[in-house]
């Protein structure tokens, strides 16, 4: 239904192989394919003792993971579907309603069609500064993390959005 290949917009995309219908639930994981970082394993990793090897663990949540209010978790494909890319004119997105684990057609995808997603419409994430600093042209991501050094629980800073790439809350 889909493959992983370069994409104009920037890095990896994922492009339809076949027509994906309006309507259609066109992804839906079974549970061993993503992968789920609460906020008190996040909070552990970053009170960590620094290194490359912690950073490497946190960063591909922050990259391509979205955040989901209801789970309270940074949520991380890890199949293909983590190269979807943000545009403001998306063709994929949430189910009515809403679930972390499912994306929808917006409208017919074409083969060879580019699946797209608004990050803007994903949750917010309290706890995790995913801060989506795009080029004009939609071309690359960067993320920020910090941790709040003045409280007591050790929260995350607020960042100005929570993606981290496609579903509801992708």
């Amino acid at each position: 239904m889909y493959e992983a290949r370069p994409s104009p917009i920037g890095g990896l995309g994922l492009f339809a192989t076949r027509t994906i219908r309006r309507g259609t639930v066109w992804w839906q994981p079974d549970p061993s394919q993503v992968i789920l970082l609460t906020r008190r394993q996040y909070q552990v990793v970053t009170r960590s003792t620094p290194s490359p090897l912690s950073s490497a663990l946190i960063e591909p949540f922050l990259h391509f993971g979205y955040y989901d209010r209801d789970l309270d978790a940074i949520i991380v494909a890890l199949d293909d579907t983590r190269y979807v890319n943000h545009s403001p004119t998306p063709n994929s997105g949430p189910t009515e309603p809403p679930h972390p684990f499912r994306a929808l057609a917006l409208r017919d995808i074409a083969p060879g069609e580019e699946i797209v997603e608004d990050y803007t419409a994903y949750d917010h994430c309290p706890w995790a500064q995913m801060d989506l600093s795009y080029t004009h042209d939609l071309q690359h991501a960067t993320f920020d993390v910090q941790t709040d050094a003045n409280s007591d629980t050790g929260a995350m800073t607020d960042g100005p959005h929570a993606h981290a790439t496609p579903r509801h809350s992708r």
